[in-house]
């Protein structure tokens, strides 16, 4: 599998990858543009890349039982 739906972590929070792209490509029109394209909500940067992300939500369940 390639890097499109890794997870990543950034400090204590986790994301799936949906895309990435160059700096410089995604400079031209802007990070809110290519967000709105990808269906991303976050935008991390390594180096002169760019990763589109999803936000991973962390829940805790509890079971319940019906009597």
């Amino acid at each position: 599998m390639g890097k499109i739906g890794r997870i990543i972590k950034s400090s204590d929070d986790l994301y799936e990858l949906i895309g990435t792209q160059s700096v410089p490509e995604t400079d031209v029109k802007g990070t809110d543009y290519w967000k709105k394209s990808w269906g991303a909500n976050t935008v991390l940067r390594n180096g002169d890349v760019y990763y589109f992300c999803r936000s991973v939500i962390n829940v805790e369940f509890k079971d319940i039982k019906e009597k």
